[in-house]
């Protein structure tokens, strides 16, 4: 990000040596650990610790001067944040998928309670002869 607030283009910048190594993965676990490293390594770049958010704000320095930077591309900004945006999302993926669950399954029990007793049924018709 640096790199790219400072004016570089991003597909030009390159590492030597053994600095930079995209493996592989032979395994799931090395699949999983890759995208736990990628996950921690895209919350750390935007995201300040929690219990500094109250007086920092949520989003790191260089998150902000990224997004702010006039000498990145707006689609590039838009790239960026929506790479880092997947990895957030598979985070919550579990945690709102198990809220979603429940919340159906209380929706279904209430809904099932007021048809049960007659609440939402409509009234029955009366026909005169």
């Amino acid at each position: 990000m640096r790199a790219q607030v400072a004016g570089y283009i991003g597909r030009f910048i390159t590492y030597t040596g053994t600095g930079f190594q995209e493996g592989l993965s032979l395994s799931v676990h090395d699949e999983i650990s890759r995208m736990r490293k990628y996950a921690f390594g895209c919350s750390e770049l935007v995201f300040q610790p929690l219990y500094t958010w109250p007086w920092r704000g949520p989003f790191t320095k260089l998150f902000r001067s990224f997004l702010l930077a006039r000498a990145t591309p707006l689609a590039t900004k838009i790239s960026v944040t929506s790479y880092i945006n997947i990895y957030i999302a598979i985070a919550a993926a579990w945690l709102l998928g198990i809220g979603s669950y429940f919340a159906s399954r209380c929706d279904a029990a209430a809904c099932a309670a007021v048809f049960l007793h007659g609440v939402c049924m409509p009234a029955p018709v009366q026909y005169s002869a």
